[in-house]
């Protein structure tokens, strides 16, 4: 989230913040992020382009269709508590749509401990396409 605020534009972005019933700090952040002292159950306006969506925990895919259902925006991306934004991607993905031929942009995924399992083998296959890539030019 902190890398995600200073990227919206309040002219035409939006942050609908979802709180599934969640034990982490998320909420405590925001209230103090925002000057909030209590954000009850429902939608509370935090902030021109920031709103936060508080529900009982029923999954990721309710948590997903309640965020569409009270969207404003023509553009939806989603974000997990983990995610990390780098500063600029979310005006970079945002530019994509510019081309109507467009239908969905991506970023890069980069696993947070790339030296064992899955995150490692991406790692792995990421670097050697890379590679593949500067020999072929």
């Amino acid at each position: 989230l902190a890398a995600l605020l200073p990227q919206l534009r309040q002219a035409t972005d939006e942050a609908v913040i979802i709180d599934d019933g969640s034990t982490d700090t998320t909420v405590a952040w925001l209230q103090d992020h925002f000057g909030i002292a209590e954000m009850p159950l429902g939608l509370t306006d935090l902030a021109p382009g920031v709103r936060l969506l508080r529900q009982v925990n029923a999954g990721k895919p309710s948590s997903l269709n309640n965020a569409l259902e009270v969207v404003r925006t023509p553009l939806v991306m989603t974000l997990d508590a983990d995610t990390i934004l780098a500063p600029g991607s979310l005006p970079a993905l945002c530019s994509a749509f510019t081309d109507d031929a467009v239908h969905v942009a991506c970023g890069v995924l980069m696993p947070q401990r790339p030296t064992q399992g899955l995150g490692a083998r991406w790692l792995l296959a990421h670097q050697q396409r890379e590679r593949q890539d500067k020999y072929n030019q």
